[in-house]
Parts: structure tokens; C-alpha cells; sequence
């Protein structure tokens, strides 16, 4: 498979999303700390890992970011916080408009990289044009994301700004440069069928993103023509799952196991929660289920 740069990447772009149902950002302490570690270890190359973009519209350069989010995610708040650093290193004040064109904005000065609709005001506030007005409000950290999106910044600002020179020109070429692989579909059906069979480099997957992975392939297996009206019903459902426990402040598997003892006979017996859900979804005549099972979670989950 062919290998691009993250720069090639961004470039070659002009709007990246994170869909609705997608989980939102999750990274903590020990990933962006491994995150940094690896730029402190490298020496002329770096690897970044395999993206799954899909383009759902012929006429609109927009790409969803099926898989490799969580590291996306990080890369525009790394480059936002080396942008803000290096503004105060004069011999590196060329890289600065460079950086922002990449990864921040497009040439239509428009912002490149959108996270959920929940968190992605507080994403522009926070990472792309980094306001100081609401600094130090945690009021506006109402989700666990948006928490974790402002301690990944605060975390980065604090490391450069004890960076040499050389150390912030070797990191920021080290990301610029990183080696990726990226793979474009055109079909919801097709990015399950790949999802599902990719581990996510950084922090694991969930029981909850594995099931919802499992779940999108059943339905590109055995949707037939309605396959397009269940991804839909789907995908809704997943963002209210994901926005509710994001407020709440809960693991997410925790809450999938307390659903699924409150859903199914096993109760308190449950010994594997996604296997077993798993074995009563799998299979063409369950895809009704699927949908049923997904819509009655959130009802569950206070908002």
C-alpha cells in the first residue's frame, strides 16, 4: 500500500469531520504522553498509523474519519499548540503560516478539521484559534471530551514551552513528515466491513465500539436495500449514546453491560456482555433487533 505524509494528507483535503456516531475524543494522560514519547525517541521518521476516510458526496470535498480519529484529533492539537509556540521562538516564526494553512485552516480560510457537532464550538474556542476568554471556566467542560480536549492542549502547551529550539523543528517535522497510510470508500457498507477488522493504534477499542462496529457490518451484510435506512437509524442512535455518557462522565462499557443485564434474561449472570449480544444479534433476521436495541439504550442514559 502506498504511504503519504501527514501533511500530504491535510493538504490534499479540504474539510475533515468526525461523524456523529463516532465515540468522542477519548485520549488521556498516558496516550498523549506515549504520543510524545515517540517524537522524543524518533530519529529521522515517524509512523502515524492507517486512516478510513469516506467522501459521501461527489460535489463537496468533505471527509468523514471513519477510523484514526482519536490521532487526527491529536495532530490539530499538537500543530495548534506548536503554532502558539513557536510564535514566541524567532527563529522559527517562518514555519507559522505554513502550519495554520495545513492543519487549521484551508485556503478558503475555513476551519479544516471539525470534531462532533457537541464539542466542535468548544474545539474552535480551545485548539483552532486557541480564545483565552474562557481559559479557565470549566463550566464549559460539560463532557468528558471537551475535558480531555483541554488537558491534550494544556499538556502539549506546558511540554514545547520547555522544548528547545532544535527539539520543536525536530517534532514538528517529525508529525509533518510521520509516514501514514489512508484508504477512501464511498459506501457507509464497505467503511463497517474494513472498521471491523482494523485495531485502533493508541487508545483500545471499547466493548461499545466494537459492538457498534459488528453491528454497521451485520447491516452491510444483510441490509439489502434497506441498508441505507438502517445505517441511518444507526448512526443517530450512536450520537445520542455517545452524548449522553459523554455528560454523564461513565465508562462507556460499563454502561453497555448495565444495559444489556437490564435488556436481556442473563441479568446478572452475564459473563461476557459483547459476546453475548453478539450471539443474539448475528445473523440476516436480526437487523430489526439491531435497530431496537441501539434506540432503547439512550432512553436509559439521563441527558
Amino acid at each position: 500500500m502506498e504511504t503519504y505524509t501527514v501533511r500530504q494528507l491535510f493538504s490534499s483535503k479540504d474539510k475533515f469531520v468526525i461523524p456523529e456516531y463516532q465515540r468522542a475524543y477519548s485520549w488521556e494522560k498516558t496516550q498523549r504522553e506515549q504520543f510524545l514519547e515517540d517524537l522524543r525517541d524518533a530519529e529521522n521518521s515517524y509512523y502515524l498509523g492507517h486512516y478510513l476516510l469516506e467522501k459521501r458526496n461527489e460535489d463537496c470535498d468533505t471527509y468523514y474519519v471513519i477510523d484514526g480519529q482519536q490521532r487526527m484529533t491529536t495532530i490539530v492539537i499538537f500543530m495548534s499548540c506548536m503554532v502558539h509556540e513557536l510564535t514566541k521562538r524567532p527563529a522559527l516564526q517562518n514555519e507559522i503560516n505554513n502550519l495554520k494553512r495545513t492543519f487549521l485552516y484551508n485556503l478558503d480560510e475555513n476551519q479544516r478539521f471539525h470534531t462532533q457537532s457537541y464539542d466542535d464550538a468548544f474545539f474552535y474556542e480551545e485548539v483552532i484559534i486557541r480564545s483565552t476568554e474562557n481559559e479557565s471556566d470549566d463550566i464549559l467542560l460539560n463532557t468528558s471530551s471537551k475535558r480531555h480536549i483541554r488537558h491534550c492542549r494544556q499538556f502539549f502547551d506546558h511540554e514545547l514551552s520547555r522544548a528547545s529550539d532544535e527539539a520543536l523543528e525536530k517534532w514538528m517535522n517529525l508529525v509533518s513528515n510521520a509516514r501514514i497510510t489512508y484508504f477512501e470508500v464511498k459506501d457507509k457498507g464497505e467503511a463497517a466491513q474494513i472498521f471491523a477488522f482494523q485495531n485502533d493504534r493508541g487508545k483500545s477499542l471499547t466493548n461499545l465500539e466494537k459492538l457498534k462496529s459488528f453491528f454497521m457490518l451485520q447491516i452491510f451484510l444483510y441490509g439489502g436495500k434497506q441498508q441505507e435506512d438502517y445505517v441511518k437509524r444507526l448512526e443517530t442512535s450512536f450520537c445520542d449514546i455517545y452524548q449522553r455518557i459523554a455528560a454523564i462522565r461513565t465508562n462507556e462499557d460499563y454502561v453497555l453491560r448495565y444495559f444489556w443485564m437490564a435488556y436481556s434474561s442473563v441479568g446478572f449472570n452475564t459473563q461476557n456482555t459483547l459476546d453475548e449480544i453478539k450471539t443474539l444479534f448475528k445473523g440476516k433476521n436480526n437487523l430489526s433487533g439491531i435497530n431496537d436495541f441501539v434506540a432503547n439504550s439512550p432512553r436509559h442514559l439521563p441527558l
